[in-house]
């Protein structure tokens, strides 16, 4: 059997031995769209396994875990909760109090 480029294209095209045909063929167009997203429907799905099974190979396991515990600096987490406390202490002052100021626009 003989593959002809002239066949394939008289098929998708509808050109019969040179003359053009004008006219809407909806199986034809139908087909051909049909056609086109199965292909691409195909090729995603066969993609979409390809990267899950690469995914799946190349997935490495730790080699070493270290066993041990960091330990804090006590006296700077004490430090720094002092300081906190002060802000806390101060904000409270301020919005406790009541505004003394006029608006000038009245």
């Amino acid at each position: 059997m003989k593959i002809s480029i002239q066949k394939i294209k008289s098929s998708i095209f509808g050109t019969r031995l040179g003359e053009r045909s004008h006219g809407m063929n909806f199986s034809r167009d139908w087909l051909l769209g049909l056609s086109v997203f199965a292909i691409v429907l195909i090729s995603i799905f066969v993609f979409g396994i390809y990267i899950l099974f690469n995914i799946d190979k190349n997935i490495e396991t730790p080699v070493e875990i270290k066993n041990y515990v960091e330990t804090i600096n006590r006296s700077e987490l004490q430090n720094i909760l002092d300081e906190y406390n002060i802000k806390r202490d101060i904000f409270s002052r301020l919005l406790s109090k009541k505004i003394k100021f006029v608006d000038p626009s009245l």
